[in-house]
């Protein structure tokens, strides 16, 4: 105690001598000597109180500190520890008041939305209780602006309508100034939320700071007032929009380092409204004043360019559309998507996966527009004209949704040895918030704890990023790749068959148009060129692939393909109950084919190796159990498949320069083998599958019989095969999983905020990325291994024995030259906008495992067993060359007695590479 009455008053004096080097020092020590003592004096529990709230102050006032999640912290124990504390602090509040409001303040810059009100209303009730205006003021905002992104639209207006009524109407040119951070937000939530005459009426008071004085202005004003315009160009009202548009150029100059972007703000308004009127000319023009439109001109984009002025690409791509001109239009569109891939790529506006993945769907947006435009030209020569700016968009698509899940690591082994395994723990820990919320949605405790374990996690995600060296330059090779740099293709080793699911909705006269449903695009890659073709509509082609999967996943009576029957659940490694949606019965042989003359014929000719990139329901589809002239596709092709094509290219581009080959190198020396089967089942939560223990003993005994020794081999089976040991080796060789596995249904009851209600609201960019939940994360989480329970995991609905491929995706395993899932349906996920699937195929290709195994549907547990030895043992006749023995394995499976087996028993697994 004596250390900590010392260290408080060290502080309190260097404080007063603004000595902050040393006063930030001493708050690191008093922080980590103190954090877990318990301190029972009243009068020492209120001096520390205050001497954490002044750490927690130097702590984000100077660099070198603790991270903003530790900060929390801080604060939390300064909240408790003030429970008894009735003096004014801070000459405007009490240490609990100001405490939770920096709490609030933290959470709100996290967009950790509920914990934000929750750290805001107990301020409100302090300040209410102290009286003191200023702060009442503060936390009504911060709780109203926060209400807001979550839809709790009576809570908010309630917050806004008490500050308007403090603090409106005046005329008083001072007050305005100083009214003018809460007033804004209070008449911007009304103008798409309330009463937009009240909204207008403020909006117009406010107008009157532009019309006289010289004042400088903050930035955030223009925002609004570029808000008010966007809302009249949305509710038609042109007229009012062009004199705000000339009245924000005029003065533009009063607004700082803003005053350009405000330029071309205004410049981008009076363009929107001549495109509403069809003046294309004027509009053009208008654009002109913001970008260079020669499309030989490369366009400077970067974190200073405002996405708004950005997306005036649509327009000119649009305009351009409507008057046939589809190479400038398509030159527009591409622009527009590579900048917005740099914003993903960009260490301040891509820090988070919940950001990356926000920038991700903007940029899909613009790719499936393009894509749009050239499925409506009927002119095969024009077609043919954009063929390759659209092959390399929507590869580009799928490369940056690579980025989205901790893809910053494609560039950040130089901290190698540590990066993973805090991902991994904190993943663990939102894993288990997030089951607690799905089984408990209306419990305020869970989502608090969801949200706190989210800004753990961002925390390191950010730090991570903050880390890596070259970032911008080192992922040119993902943004701005071309498909004919891809080094397979040059010399003519593969052919590259990547297909899309894209949204079709082409822009008319120069204006977004409506969705007109959703179709494949295939695009095929090799020696000879690029090809890109139109599939088909979703329904055309998932009626086929969906009727194929389910007649191949169903157990036949006997293994010939003519003979099906329904199939018997009772050895398969899955522990859900839903089935395959199951289409009409038809012959398999017939669907395979017809399969096959819809989706790859199109595409031929293909060389003797293929790489296949699925998406939508093409993702489940086994291509090597395609039938061509009565053979199997395997038996004819060398068919492999993966993620994204770009990635796959970028990520053997980068492991050939030196320095990455001394981290593959050097990862590389481990001879570690990690094996888990047979988990512990006796609570009922699945069937036993001893299969699994047989499989991972048989696969043991063959590598110990070439050299392996028992001490590299880290076998765990029954209760010792949990979700640590996965991540307990680092950088294993081989990492062989042997159990029930499952793509989970969707949660009935939603887990994430809605998005914001107007794409062109004045908070949009802060609000897009605002659920704590992301898409990817519930995507990410609904792909399962069920292993066995871990005892110190309580607070997890799961009793700690799911393996998601959220977690999975944190670990790096670019030392494994092989992931085995041998489970049932590791190998489906959910579809992402054209960008791919996301699931365990994703994990694998985020975690750089060289290869990965993974299943297609509810596979039978002793013929999986039986196969996977087969694996293993041709594995080691091709010296470990993985594709190699895949190949051998499946050829020797698909066929008996020189007949085609059915795909049930040997079809269900793919490699990705």
């Amino acid at each position: 105690m004596k250390e900590i009455k010392r260290l408080c008053k060290t502080i309190e004096r260097l404080v007063h001598d603004k000595a902050w080097g040393k006063a930030l020092t001493a708050a690191e020590k008093l922080w980590l000597t103190s954090r877990n003592t318990e301190i029972a004096d009243p009068e020492l529990r209120v001096t520390y109180a205050r001497a954490l709230l002044k750490a927690a102050h130097l702590f984000l006032q100077f660099q070198g500190g603790p991270a903003p999640y530790v900060v929390t912290q801080v604060l939390r124990r300064a909240y408790d520890f003030a429970a008894d504390e009735d003096q004014p602090d801070l000459s405007v509040a009490s240490v609990r008041e100001a405490a939770a409001y920096q709490l609030g303040r933290l959470y709100e810059e996290a967009k950790c939305r509920q914990s934000a009100v929750f750290w805001f209303r107990r301020a409100l009730a302090l300040a209410r209780t102290r009286q003191v205006s200023d702060r009442i003021l503060l936390n009504l905002y911060g709780m109203a602006y926060n209400l807001e992104p979550l839809a709790r639209h009576d809570e908010c207006r309630s917050c806004y309508d008490e500050i308007l009524m403090l603090l409106w109407p005046t005329t008083e040119r001072s007050l305005l100034l100083g009214r003018l951070r809460y007033l804004l937000p209070a008449a911007m939530y009304h103008l798409y939320h309330g009463d937009q005459q009240v909204a207008e009426s403020v909006l117009r008071g406010l107008q009157t700071l532009l019309s006289s004085g010289r004042e400088e202005l903050p930035p955030f004003f223009a925002g609004g007032l570029y808000g008010l315009a966007r809302h009249y160009l949305d509710s038609g009202r042109l007229d009012d929009a062009i004199p705000l548009a000339h009245l924000m150029m005029t003065n533009a100059e009063r607004f700082g380092d803003f005053a350009s972007e405000l330029r071309y703000l205004a410049h981008g308004l009076i363009a929107r409204v001549a495109l509403l009127r069809g003046d294309f000319e004027d509009a053009l023009t208008e654009i002109g004043n913001v970008f260079d439109l020669n499309p030989a001109v490369q366009v400077a984009y970067g974190p200073g360019m405002f996405v708004d002025n950005l997306e005036l690409w649509l327009d000119v791509a649009r305009i351009r559309a409507h008057r046939a001109d589809f190479i400038g239009a398509a030159a527009a569109y591409e622009t527009l998507a590579q900048a917005l891939g740099t914003y993903s790529a960009d260490s301040e506006n891509g820090k988070t996966a919940r950001a990356r993945l926000a920038w991700v769907r903007q940029q899909a947006d613009v790719v499936h527009e393009l894509v749009s435009v050239w499925l409506t030209i009927d002119d095969p020569s024009a077609r043919q004209a954009i063929d390759l700016k659209v092959a390399n968009a929507l590869l580009q698509l799928k490369a940056n949704l690579f980025l989205a899940a901790q893809g910053n690591r494609l560039v950040t082994f130089r901290d190698y040895e540590g990066a993973d395994k805090p991902l991994f723990d904190a993943n663990r820990r939102f894993a288990a918030a997030a089951r607690r919320v799905a089984a408990e949605p209306e419990a305020l405790d869970s989502k608090l704890d969801l949200e706190d374990a989210l800004f753990a996690r961002e925390q390191i995600e950010s730090q991570m990023v903050a880390n890596a060296w070259e970032m911008l330059p080192a992922l040119a090779k993902i943004f701005h790749f071309d498909f004919r740099d891809l080094q397979s293709v040059k010399y003519g080793k593969r052919t590259l068959l990547d297909y899309s699911l894209v949204e079709v909705r082409p822009p008319k006269r120069g204006l977004p148009g409506p969705t007109l449903g959703r179709r494949y695009v295939g695009v095929r890659l090799s020696s000879d060129g690029v090809k890109v073709v139109d599939l088909g509509s979703e329904e055309q082609v998932d009626a086929l692939t969906v009727a194929f999967i389910s007649e191949a996943a169903r157990r036949p009576v006997e293994p010939l393909l003519s003979i099906t029957a329904e199939r018997d659940l009772s050895d398969q490694r899955h522990f859900t109950t839903h089935a395959h949606t199951r289409g009409t019965r038809q012959s398999l042989s017939a669907l395979a084919d017809r399969v096959y003359r819809q989706i790859v014929e199109p595409l031929e000719p293909l060389g003797k190796s293929v790489v296949i990139a699925p998406d939508g329901s093409l993702a489940g589809l086994p291509f090597h159990a395609l039938v061509r002239s009565r053979r199997y596709l395997i038996e004819d092709f060398d068919l492999v498949y993966c993620h994204s094509l770009l990635v796959r290219e970028a990520l053997a581009f980068r492991q050939r320069t030196p320095g990455m080959q001394i981290s593959i190198d050097t990862a590389g020396v481990n001879r570690d083998i990690v094996l888990l089967g047979n988990p512990e089942y006796s609570d009922a939560s699945a069937a036993p599958l001893p299969g699994t223990g047989v499989e991972v003993d048989q696969i043991a005994g063959l590598l110990i019989g070439q050299g392996w020794s028992e001490n590299e081999i880290h076998r765990s089976v029954g209760p010792a095969a949990t979700v640590s040991r996965v991540a307990a080796v680092n950088h294993p060789r081989i990492l062989h999983l042997a159990a029930h596995g499952s793509y989970l249904p969707a949660p009935t009851v939603p887990v994430s905020e809605p998005p914001p209600p107007n794409r062109y609201s004045w908070r949009r960019l802060d609000d897009m990325a605002s659920a704590p939940l992301s898409d990817l994360d519930r995507a990410l989480l609904r792909a399962v291994l069920v292993l066995s329970p871990q005892p110190e995991s309580h607070d997890d609905p799961a009793a700690g024995r799911l393996l998601t491929a959220l977690e999975l995706s944190s670990l790096n395993l670019i030392a494994c030259r092989l992931a085995a899932f041998s489970a049932c349906e590791t190998g489906i996920g959910q579809a992402e906008r054209g960008a791919g699937v996301l699931g365990f195929q994703y994990a694998l290709t985020v975690s750089f495992a060289h290869a990965g195994l993974v299943s297609l549907w509810s596979v039978p547990d002793r013929e999986t067993s039986d196969l996977m030895s087969s694996f293993y043992s041709r594995l080691i006749d091709e010296q470990g060359e993985v594709e190699g023995a895949y190949l051998a394995t499946l050829r020797k499976a698909c066929r008996r007695r020189r007949q085609l087996v059915h795909p049930y028993y040997w079809a269900a697994f793919v490699l990705l590479v």
